[in-house]
């Protein structure tokens, strides 16, 4: 997670301890590591060169893509073993 101010307050440190959610903090100014400007990335760039006519259509195509883009496990499963590695041999 970055530092966002609602990321950090004490009321979603305790909603995610309740719901047995481990947070895990990524340095100051460090964005490239948070794997959803990755998704966000990869929408912008296979949503763009798409022409639709409609907003309606336009949401559909980015709903569809973006569900596309969360559900491959490659995605997120190299930037995992990349920063977090470590982070999760502790855990085990």
């Amino acid at each position: 997670m970055d530092n966002f101010s609602s990321h950090v307050c004490e009321y979603t440190r305790r909603r995610a301890h309740q719901l047995g959610i481990d947070l895990v903090f990524l340095p100051v100014g460090s964005p490239d590591l948070n794997p959803i400007k990755q998704v966000w990335k990869s929408l912008k760039w296979e949503a763009s060169p798409l022409i639709v006519e409609s907003a309606a259509e336009y949401r559909a195509l980015l709903t569809q893509l973006f569900e596309q883009l969360t559900t491959q496990l490659s995605f997120a499963a190299s930037w995992i073993e990349e920063y977090l590695g470590g982070y999760l041999q502790k855990l085990r």
